[in-house]
C-alpha cells in the first residue's frame, strides 16, 4: 500500500494556530485512524521545515545561516526523512505556515525525499480583511517599528505614491502555483475558513486526510489578538530595545515572555478598545486585489472546500477610527519608555518595569 504524506503549508494567519493545536491535542485520535502526527517542541513543525528552508527569523530574517547551523538544519530534516519513511503509519501529517515561503527547488526536494509516497497539500485562507491586520501584529511581534498605517504604507503603495497592483503579501496564487507544478492540481486542497462557523474547517480537514473527525483543542491558549493601544505599546517597547538586544533576548522576554502573557489572557478593561481594521480609503483596493487572487485560485483548478469568494468579504460593517486610540497610547506610554531604556541596561529590570506599566494601562 502506497503511503501518503499530508503537508499543511499554510497560510500563515488563516486559523493555522488553532488547526496546529487540534491535531497535536488529538494525536491519539489520528494515530488511531492511521494518522501520524510527529513529535515536535510546540503544537507546530517549524524547526523540521527551517531545516529544509535553511533561513532564520527575526533580525536576520532571510539572512544566509552559517555553516554549522546549515549542517544542523539539514540533519534535522533528514533525521524526519527517516522518521516518516521507518514509519507503520499509513498516513503523515505536519503542519508548518512556514512552508509558504518554499521555493520551488525546496518542494521538488520534498517530493524527492519521499519518492514512495503520495503528497497531499494542503492551505487554509480566511477573508483577507482579517488577516491583514493579523499580519500587522505579527510583524510587530518579530520587532517591527512602524505604526500601522506606515506599515500600510510600506506593504501597498510604491515609492512613486501610487498603490501596488500585487503586492507581496497577498501572492497566495503565485505560492499555491508552486506547490501545483511539483505535485499537480488534484493534490493540492484549499480550505477556506467560515468566520461564522468555525467547525468547517475542521470538518473539511478531516475530510483531506479522511478521518472521522478533528475536534477543535480543548486545551488551546487563548492568542487573542492585540487591541490597538496593546499593540502600540509593544511597538514603543520594540523602540526602545530594537538596537540594543539580540534576537534571542527579544525573543525570551518579549516575543515568548511579555507578549504571550499578554495575548494569553483577556483584556480585562472596561473600555470598548479599537481593533485594526483595513483604512476605509484602501477597502476598494483590498477588494480589487482579493477578487483577483480568487480568479487566480480558481484558474488553478485545485480542490477547494469552502466558499472562495468569502476571502474578499469583511463581516466588519464599521471600520474604527484609531488614531485617538493611537495618540492615547503614544501621551501615555512613549516618554516612559524611552525613559526605562535610558535608565534600565538591565533587561530583567526593563521588561519588569515595563509589565507594571503594562497593568496599569490596560486594565
Amino acid at each position: 500500500m502506497v503511503k501518503t504524506l499530508y503537508i499543511h503549508a499554510g497560510f500563515p494567519k488563516s486559523g493555522t494556530t488553532a488547526l496546529q493545536a487540534a491535531l497535536r491535542e488529538n494525536q491519539e485520535l489520528l494515530l488511531a485512524e492511521g494518522v501520524l502526527y510527529p513529535e515536535s517542541p510546540n503544537n507546530a513543525h517549524h524547526k523540521i521545515v527551517s531545516g529544509l528552508l535553511h533561513r532564520n527569523v527575526g533580525w536576520r530574517f532571510n539572512q544566509n545561516v552559517g555553516w554549522s547551523e546549515r549542517k544542523r538544519n539539514s540533519e534535522r530534516w533528514d533525521k524526519f526523512v527517516q522518521t516518516v519513511s521507518n514509519s507503520s503509519a499509513e498516513k503523515i501529517l505536519i503542519s508548518s505556515e512556514f512552508l509558504t515561503g518554499a521555493k520551488i527547488e525546496e518542494i521538488e526536494k520534498i517530493k524527492s525525499s519521499f519518492p514512495n509516497f503520495q503528497i497531499k497539500v494542503i492551505f487554509t485562507l480566511r477573508s483577507i480583511f482579517d488577516m491583514i491586520p493579523s499580519y500587522y501584529q505579527q510583524s510587530l511581534k518579530k520587532g517591527s517599528v512602524l505604526t500601522f498605517l506606515e506599515w500600510m504604507n510600506e506593504k501597498f503603495f510604491l515609492p512613486s505614491g501610487n498603490l501596488r497592483d500585487d503586492p507581496k503579501l497577498m501572492h497566495y496564487a503565485r505560492t499555491i502555483s508552486r506547490w501545483v507544478q511539483v505535485f499537480g492540481n488534484n493534490n493540492i486542497y484549499v480550505l477556506i475558513s467560515d468566520s461564522k462557523n468555525h467547525d468547517i474547517l475542521y470538518q473539511n480537514f478531516a475530510e483531506v486526510i479522511n478521518v472521522s473527525e478533528l475536534p477543535q483543542a480543548k486545551n488551546m491558549t487563548l492568542n487573542r489578538s492585540m487591541t490597538v493601544r496593546e499593540a502600540e505599546i509593544l511597538r514603543l517597547i520594540n523602540v526602545s530595545v530594537i538596537d540594543k538586544w539580540d534576537w534571542y533576548s527579544y525573543c525570551r522576554i518579549v516575543r515568548d515572555g511579555f507578549v504571550k502573557r499578554l495575548t494569553n489572557t483577556k483584556n480585562s478593561s472596561n473600555r470598548a478598545e479599537s481593533r485594526f481594521t483595513v483604512p476605509i480609503f484602501m477597502i476598494d483596493h483590498i477588494t480589487h486585489i482579493a477578487e483577483r487572487i480568487i480568479s487566480e485560485i480558481e484558474m488553478l483548478d485545485v480542490v477547494v472546500l469552502g466558499d472562495l469568494s468569502s476571502i474578499s468579504k469583511s463581516e466588519k460593517k464599521i471600520y474604527h477610527d484609531f488614531e485617538m486610540d493611537l495618540e492615547t497610547a503614544k501621551v501615555e506610554s512613549v516618554v516612559h519608555l524611552k525613559q526605562l531604556s535610558r535608565e534600565y541596561l538591565n533587561q530583567r529590570k526593563f521588561i519588569t518595569r515595563v509589565k507594571m506599566r503594562l497593568k496599569s494601562f490596560i486594565r
